[in-house]
């Protein structure tokens, strides 16, 4: 099984990251923007992660892209902060059975799973053969602050999960 962490918003606020990270024990780590620079320094700290970041609509400076398509366990994933794809108005429309245009996009591109943040709302959901998942926020903005992981098992299948961070650790 691979184990996949993934966080987005979290707007400087590393301790949610600094917390769950030891406890989760992931192979990789995923940040999906706002403040991606917060999972700089893990690289220190576990260097034998594997990190991935992109930028979000509050990302000032840095290297990372806007959005990217990466591979884990023979998955394909799509990760993209949302802002671009006007997420957070398209958000309100899943209700209504309406496909985001994030979602449109990553089956497009061939992904497994398609990956936003930007609207600080966890959602975890099966779209047809596609995981769609945003992890929320693990920002001190937050009411509960979230986080998902991704467990990929050696058959191909896909478990989703979103967490609360506890506020004791």
């Amino acid at each position: 099984m691979t184990r996949i962490l993934i966080f987005s918003d979290t707007h400087g606020d590393k301790a949610g990251i600094e917390q769950v990270l030891p406890l989760v024990k992931p192979a990789v780590l995923l940040h999906l923007g706002d403040y991606a620079s917060d999972v700089d320094d893990i690289s220190y700290i576990f260097p034998k992660l594997e990190i991935h970041a992109i930028t979000g609509n509050s990302d000032y400076r840095g290297s990372a892209p806007g959005q990217k398509m990466i591979e884990v366990a023979g998955k394909t994933i799509f990760m993209a902060h949302g802002h671009h794809f006007n997420v957070k108005e398209e958000f309100k429309d899943i209700a209504y059975g309406r496909e985001m245009r994030v979602v449109t996009y990553g089956q497009g591109v061939g992904a497994d799973i398609v990956l936003f943040g930007h609207t600080h709302i966890p959602y975890n959901a099966r779209q047809g053969d596609i995981f769609v998942l945003n992890p929320g926020s693990a920002s001190l903005r937050a009411a509960n602050k979230t986080y998902a992981v991704i467990d990929i098992f050696e058959d191909g299948a896909i478990r989703a999960d979103i967490h609360i961070i506890p506020k004791d650790l």
